[in-house]
């Protein structure tokens, strides 16, 4: 019969990959406030003008404000893309993991019972 630690036959890749699932949910966590902020500069308004002085003189908006605007609007879009990316890339390590963690304990499980089926029982 093989041994019962299913830690002692792991290479160093299959135990640095479990290590990383258990940080995937704070990674997850911080990229999802960084959408919030991605979110919030794209959805910057575009400047508006004022009315001044006792006449009410209509002020339209500087040029420059309407650049800062569409910068930051950009720059939301850019982040959004970004961390999308990152997203998709940790949901794959999570998937990834979860299939090399069943693999470890099916391969666990029939060392200690060769006679055991190829599935955990579901």
């Amino acid at each position: 019969m093989g041994s019962t630690n299913v830690l002692e036959n792991l290479s160093e890749d299959d135990i640095n990959l479990l290590m990383q699932l258990g940080i995937i949910p704070e990674q997850q966590a911080g990229i999802s406030k960084q959408q919030d902020y991605a979110d919030a500069l794209r959805g910057t308004k575009q400047p508006r003008g004022m009315e001044v002085g006792p006449g009410g003189i209509y002020v339209g908006a500087s040029p420059l404000e309407h650049i800062a605007s569409a910068m930051q609007r950009a720059e939301g879009m850019s982040q959004t893309a970004d961390l999308q990316g990152r997203s998709n890339e940790l949901l794959d390590k999570e998937t990834k993991g979860r299939k090399r963690f069943l693999e470890i304990l099916l391969r666990q499980r029939q060392a200690q019972d060769p006679g055991a089926e190829d599935t955990l029982g579901y």
